[in-house]
């Protein structure tokens, strides 16, 4: 929030609870007033003063919900089964690790499977996302489909 003509904001924290107001339904409780207030409360604080007469104003509103979710088993998400390390190799080209050029695997990241291990050099492409495995470290597709990087037992 911030005062109207200024460009500077401050959070400002509502006390919200729902509670069911009989007519519309659940409701947060919050009032023209309730903000008012904690508008006040969060502009003292940053600033030391506040600026009677002058209006306020939502700039922006945020808001997070709690709550249960049913049961998902992430590991849907995990890789087709069928996938193969070597069906998601995709070439390899010389990087620069260490202070010397190392031919490097490339892999197409969600084509590997699960339990794959990749050792570096390696990169992991995918369309939003590159990771580059250093040549002491290894990379490991969870149970999930998340890729773990973890030091070589080399």
């Amino acid at each position: 929030m911030h005062y109207i003509g200024q460009t500077h904001t401050v959070a400002v924290p509502l006390p919200v609870s729902v509670e069911n107001n009989g007519t519309t339904g659940p409701t947060t409780g919050i009032d023209e007033a309730t903000i008012r207030a904690a508008f006040e409360r969060a502009y003292q604080a940053s600033f030391s003063r506040l600026l009677p007469g002058v209006g306020a104003k939502i700039v922006n509103l945020r808001t997070a919900a709690v709550g249960r979710r049913p049961h998902f088993d992430l590991s849907a998400l995990a890789p087709a089964a069928g996938t193969t390390v070597e069906g998601a190799y995709a070439g390899s080209r010389p990087v620069w690790f260490d202070g010397a050029w190392h031919e490097t695997a490339v892999y197409n990241r969600l084509d590997l499977p699960v339990g794959a291990v990749v050792q570096g050099p390696a990169i992991l492409e995918q369309p939003d996302a590159t990771t580059v495995i250093d040549p002491d470290l290894s990379a490991r597709v969870d149970g999930f489909g998340n890729v773990i990087v973890e030091r070589s037992a080399r």
